[in-house]
Parts: C-alpha cells; sequence; structure tokens
C-alpha cells in the first residue's frame, strides 16, 4: 500500500492507480487518481504528483505541470514534484524552467533531479 491518508476510500484509488500506472493503464490510473483528489478533503501532495506523473506519460505535459504546481503548494519540500515537473518543462521547450526545478530538487536532495543537471545542462 502506498497510500497515507486518513480516507480509506481515497487510498484505495491512489492504490488503484498505481497499480494501473505500473501496468501502463494510464487513463484508468488517472481515473482512479482523479476519484481520490474529489474525495479527500485536506490535499495530498503525493496524489497530484502521481496524477502529474500519469499526465506527462498521457503528454499532457501542461496538466502535468500543474499537477505538480499543486503538489508544490502543498508540500515546498516534495523533491520529487520538482523533479518531475522539470522533465514536463522540458517537453513544452521551457528550458530554463526545467533546470531551475532539477535544481531545486537536486537541493532537496532528488538524486535523480542532480544527475539530470549533470546530463542535460
Amino acid at each position: 500500500m502506498i497510500a497515507v491518508n486518513a480516507n480509506p476510500l481515497a487510498d484505495k484509488y491512489i492504490d488503484q492507480g498505481v497499480e494501473k500506472y505500473d501496468a501502463e493503464d494510464y487513463q484508468g490510473a488517472m481515473d482512479d487518481f482523479n476519484k481520490a483528489i474529489e474525495i479527500i478533503s485536506q490535499k495530498s501532495y503525493d496524489t497530484y504528483t502521481f496524477r502529474g506523473i500519469v499526465r506527462y506519460q498521457l503528454e499532457d505535459y501542461q496538466g502535468a505541470i500543474t499537477d505538480y504546481n499543486n503538489a508544490i503548494e502543498i508540500d515546498p519540500q516534495d523533491a520529487y514534484a520538482y523533479h518531475f515537473r522539470g522533465s514536463a518543462r522540458e517537453s513544452v521547450n521551457d528550458l530554463e524552467g526545467a533546470f531551475n526545478d532539477w535544481r531545486k530538487g537536486a537541493d532537496l536532495s532528488d538524486k535523480d533531479a542532480a544527475e539530470y543537471l549533470e546530463s542535460k545542462c
């Protein structure tokens, strides 16, 4: 079980969404994450990050960026949201934004973001 929210039904949808993502059922994962976000009264940064990852896979880069923005607004220390938002920004040719996000992710101890900085910048 990945989810850590106070609502068991939301946790169920998050877990199902992760399973569907792993099975490359991106639309099914998106549906489950949408349901989880609707249920959770206190917004969950990790659910937005998960949904952003799915949107990225569906090539909805602007939607992914919006979800990562929401995750960062809820938890400004979410290194993964910065890392993934950097990749989405790179996909829409916002290279300066991508660099800044990877730098912030690396500063927050995300090793993958640090590797992106080394390899791409």
